[in-house]
C-alpha cells in the first residue's frame, strides 16, 4: 500500500496532489491545499503506508562526480561505499552543504576503457559517474519534527518529482542534454540536463507574470 505525495511548490499557494494505492482497490486521487508541515503530519499517521513524497527541485542540491581509479583487486561493495562515502563527505565540506544525502547512484561505467554494467567484481583501470542528492536543511528539518530522523524510516522515500521522469527521458530519447518543461495553471518550470544530470532550474509563477503585464500594458 502506498501514499504518492507530488508537490506544486507555492508559498502563498501550497499544493500536493496525493495519490493512494491499495492493493485490490481502484487508485484514488486528492488534491491538499495545506502548509507542507501538515502534509507531513498527516503522513505520519499512516505508518503502515509507504510514502513518496515527489517534491520541487528547489528543495535539494544535485552533485555529479567522475571517479576513475585503478583496481589491482576485484571491486567490493564496501570498496564502492568507501568511495562514495568519500566523496559525499568531500563534496559537503566543499561546498559547505547542511542537508542530508537522500539517494546516490552510479553509471557510465568502463574497465579498461571498455563499457560495463556493473562496478562490483571488477579490477583494473574504472571509470564511473557518481550522482548526490541532497535534501537541504529547512526541508529536512521538516521532516525530521514529525518523524524524527526520517532516513530511520524505510517507508518514507524523498525525490525531486522530476527524478524518474529524467531518467526514463534520457534512456527514450538517447540524448544526455535537454529541457524538461513543466506547465500549470500558477507556474512554469524548466528543468535543464547536462550530462545526463540535473544542471539547473527556472520557475516563473504565471500569476506574478500575467500581473506584472496587465500593469505594463495599461
Amino acid at each position: 500500500m502506498h501514499y504518492i505525495r507530488y508537490e506544486y511548490f507555492s508559498e502563498v499557494y501550497p499544493r500536493c496532489n496525493v495519490f493512494k494505492l491499495r492493493e485490490n482497490t481502484e487508485l484514488q486521487t486528492y488534491t491538499l491545499h495545506e502548509s507542507f508541515p501538515n502534509i507531513i503530519k498527516k503522513s505520519n499517521e499512516y505508518p503502515k503506508y509507504d510514502h513518496f513524497f515527489l517534491l520541487d527541485e528547489s528543495r535539494f542540491s544535485f552533485f555529479r562526480s567522475d571517479i576513475f581509479q585503478e583496481f589491482t583487486e576485484a571491486v567490493t561493495i564496501q570498496t564502492l561505499n568507501d568511495i562514495i562515502q568519500e566523496k559525499i563527505t568531500e563534496t559537503k565540506c566543499i561546498h559547505n552543504l547542511d542537508g542530508i544525502v537522500v539517494t546516490n547512484y552510479i553509471d557510465t561505467i568502463f574497465v579498461d576503457g571498455e563499457q560495463k554494467q556493473f562496478i562490483i567484481g571488477q579490477k583494473g583501470q574504472v571509470f564511473f559517474r557518481l550522482y548526490i542528492v541532497y535534501l537541504r536543511k529547512q526541508s529536512l528539518n521538516m521532516f525530521n519534527s514529525v518523524y524524527g530522523h526520517v532516513l530511520a524510516h524505510k517507508q518514507v522515500q524523498i525525490l525531486p518529482q522530476s527524478f524518474h521522469t529524467i531518467f526514463f527521458l534520457r534512456e527514450s530519447l538517447k540524448k544526455e542534454n535537454f529541457v524538461l518543461l513543466y506547465i500549470t495553471e500558477n507556474y512554469c518550470k524548466a528543468v535543464c540536463v547536462k550530462n545526463g544530470f540535473y544542471s539547473g532550474f527556472d520557475t516563473i509563477n504565471l500569476g506574478i507574470a500575467s500581473l506584472k503585464q496587465m500593469y505594463k500594458d495599461n
